[in-house]
């Protein structure tokens, strides 16, 4: 959502209730053969997985800001960076807030406090790269000025992530912190978070 806000796309958003795990239905079956979110339908096209949902919308649409960088060594930052998130951060983040937030609302269920110290420990290395990357340039977002797909992986799971003890992450470095407070300022984020309720 904060994708097509940038990208200034006109969409029909439908919400999916899982809660009444209404992603196992047949019909969402067809849209997305796992049976989770998110799913963007355009025509008879089906694309799932909320990273290559970002990476259609930004080329479907010639509207609004370029989410991708366009020069050689801009797309090669960006590749490596999409790919550091998804491979080194996102796990470890998605096991504190699985631990943390998501089974105590979702399943009612007490979180692990080993689990989410583990990943938490092993997650600090990355967090220190992160912060000499945006310390290294002074720029607003993680490749500059630029606000890429990147930023807008980053952010969800930084959310989640600064509702967990584990938010020390975020908040005991500067430039992270900075970076998060220019991520959860974007009007995007602020109308996605608005429509998803």
């Amino acid at each position: 959502m904060t994708a097509v806000a940038e990208k200034q796309a006109n969409i029909d958003f439908v919400l999916v209730s899982l809660a009444k795990h209404e992603q196992k239905n047949p019909e969402h079956i067809a849209r997305h053969p796992f049976g989770k979110v998110p799913v963007i339908t355009d025509g008879n096209v089906h694309i799932y997985e909320s990273r290559a949902i970002c990476r259609y919308v930004n080329d479907r649409f010639k509207t609004g800001n370029p989410l991708i960088p366009n020069t050689l060594e801009g797309k090669a930052l960006f590749d490596q960076w999409a790919s550091l998130e998804q491979g080194t951060f996102n796990p470890k983040i998605a096991a504190i807030i699985f631990e943390r937030a998501w089974k105590p609302l979702l399943f009612k269920q007490q979180g692990n406090d080993q689990v989410a110290r583990e990943a938490y420990d092993a997650i600090q290395p990355a967090f220190e790269v992160l912060e000499k990357q945006l310390a290294s340039h002074g720029k607003q977002y993680l490749l500059g000025d630029q606000y890429t797909l990147v930023d807008i992986f980053f952010t969800p799971y930084f959310n989640w992530l600064m509702q967990t003890p584990e938010k020390s992450l975020i908040e005991n470095r500067p430039h992270v912190a900075k970076y998060w407070k220019a991520l959860s300022e974007r009007p995007s984020w602020k109308q996605a978070i608005a429509k998803a309720g």
